[in-house]
C-alpha cells in the first residue's frame, strides 16, 4: 500500500504516523504498530532472499551487514 511506503524508505523520525493513520483510516497508534509489523516482515523476507544466495547459513549475517552498508552509504 502506497501510504505505508515511507515506513521502508524514510527515517523513522521523519514519518508522520498521524497523517499515515488518517490516510489509512486508523489511529496513529495503529499506524505505528502496522509500520513496526511491516518492517519486521520486510526484514524476514530480505533475510530469506539473502539466505537463498549464500553457500551456507552462517554466511547470512555477514551478507546482511554488507548489504546494509552498501544501501546506507549509497
Amino acid at each position: 500500500m502506497d501510504a505505508m511506503r515511507p515506513v521502508l524508505t524514510t527515517d523513522r523520525e521523519a514519518i508522520d504516523y498521524a497523517a499515515m493513520g488518517h490516510k489509512l483510516g486508523i489511529t496513529e497508534t495503529a499506524a505505528r504498530v502496522a509500520a513496526h509489523r511491516l518492517r519486521q516482515r520486510y526484514r524476514q523476507l530480505i533475510r530469506a532472499e539473502v539466505a537463498a544466495t549464500v553457500a551456507a547459513p552462517e554466511e547470512v549475517e555477514a551478507e546482511m551487514r554488507h548489504l546494509f552498508r552498501v544501501l546506507t552509504n549509497g
